[in-house]
């Protein structure tokens, strides 16, 4: 009989901040990368692997945050999107007996006064491709510098708004409700700002069968804000099969009288032999 006694190393803790050029808290993301040659993760263990060789990336609003790392020597990263530089610590040890504190900065060095950083093609866990809670996706759109962004969940309105103000990250972001249409094999539409409806199980997104294009763009008006005309756009429009512009076979280079034209390409195939 041979008796095993298997000893696991205990982890160490990271107390995370970023500040701005002025010193105050900023929305903002880490990323931490261990000095050793070997990397932290094991994927036999089942550890994920990130992209860039990071150990760990933290996406943070509310600082402190701390984060629990093997043992070990690291460097942190911070960065807020492209307006702002990056910074960098000095190494640092993570020890098993203490908790450590890294204090960032990162500055603002591009103006985009008169500009507003936005994406307009958004999921959360509302739609079926996408598995991040209302909270993180928050949270890491302010922290990469973006100021606006649209919920366009498939066939569901979705609301942010509440989940900003939890937050409190209204003086760092806004948000609108929106859908993306994403029928099958005519290309996916967005549409916002839309209005939401909180008894229905799809927000008050209209069922798309058996609907050309032109009436999906249609019908998006019919779930507009009160009082707004809805901006509308064609969701990547070259995607094949989720492609508006491929499945109708829109050619880039065929004019009408300066606008560009659809063309529809003929299809036969000879079963004769």
């Amino acid at each position: 009989e041979v008796r095993v006694a298997l000893d696991l190393p205990l982890a160490g803790r990271v107390e995370l901040e970023v500040v701005d050029e002025t010193g105050l808290p900023i929305p903002a993301k880490v990323s931490l990368f261990a000095t050793a040659a070997e990397p932290a993760q094991n994927a036999v263990l089942g550890d994920a692997w990130i992209s860039g060789g990071a150990t760990e990336v933290v996406f943070g609003a509310d600082w402190p945050v701390t984060v629990t790392l093997p043992t070990g020597e690291y460097i942190a990263v911070a960065s807020r999107g492209p307006e702002y530089e990056i910074g960098e610590s000095p190494a640092f040890v993570v020890t098993d007996h203490e908790s450590t504190r890294v204090r960032l900065q990162v500055v603002r060095s591009v103006d985009t006064t008169g500009f507003v950083g936005a994406d307009l093609h958004v999921h959360c866990d509302a739609s079926f491709d996408s598995g991040v809670t209302r909270a993180d996706r928050v949270i890491g759109m302010a922290a990469e510098g973006v100021e606006y962004f649209v919920s366009t969940d498939h066939d569901v309105i979705t609301v942010y708004s509440p989940m900003v103000d939890d937050l409190g990250l209204e003086p760092w972001i806004r948000t609108e409700a929106g859908v993306e249409v994403s029928p099958l094999e005519l290309g996916h539409f967005i549409g916002f700002p839309l209005r939401r409806e909180p008894l229905s199980p799809t927000g008050g997104a209209f069922a798309w069968d058996g609907m050309e294009p032109g009436d999906l763009l249609a019908a998006l008006a019919g779930v507009a804000a009160d009082g707004v005309d809805p901006f509308t756009l064609v969701a990547h429009p070259r995607d094949g099969i989720l492609g508006y512009f491929d499945q109708f076979g829109l050619d880039p280079y065929t004019s009408d009288a300066g606008d560009v034209a659809v063309s529809y390409v003929e299809w036969v195939q000879d079963v004769s032999s």
